[in-house]
């Protein structure tokens, strides 16, 4: 569960400071970001200061979060209460916990992205992995995120 939790934790935020849920984000660059990869940013960032609700802003009613294995695929989180129990729950497993988008690509609806996340494990050493994710934003919100396993 530990490294599910992770990767699906960190892929879903990753990258996922300093937004609110009044509006898009800014880029780290300054530049203004728009559409569904400002959406997906805006999730990030309340990713990265562990705030559930503001994260729970950014995602539908009905969010799915499902976790892709080859040719089999799982919800991991169905709903926002069930994405609330699970975020306050990994939160306090992995408080230092960041992620980042190192890569994305927007192709309508959907954003793909290459995240990493970085955290302190319990022995003080410094641990990172990357993942790809596929969110679906719909309305302003995130609809879905498809998780592939990640990489160290």
């Amino acid at each position: 569960m530990g490294r599910m939790l992770l990767a699906a934790g960190a892929a879903l935020m990753a990258g996922w400071a300093g937004a609110s849920c009044s509006g898009p984000p800014e880029a780290e660059n300054d530049a203004e970001l728009v559409g569904p990869l400002a959406v997906v940013q805006g999730q990030v960032d309340a990713f990265n200061r562990h705030d559930a609700e503001d994260l729970l802003s950014w995602v539908s009613l009905a969010v799915e979060w499902v976790n892709v294995q080859g040719s089999i695929t799982s919800v991991e989180v169905r709903g926002r209460e069930m994405l609330r129990d699970y975020m306050a729950t990994y939160f306090e497993a992995q408080p230092t916990v960041r992620s980042e988008i190192e890569e994305a690509v927007v192709t309508g609806d959907f954003v793909a992205v290459r995240e990493r996340a970085s955290w302190t494990a319990p022995d003080g050493e410094e641990r990172s992995q990357t993942s790809l994710a596929v969110y679906h934003v719909r309305d302003g919100l995130i609809q879905r995120v498809w998780y592939y396993p990640v990489v160290p």
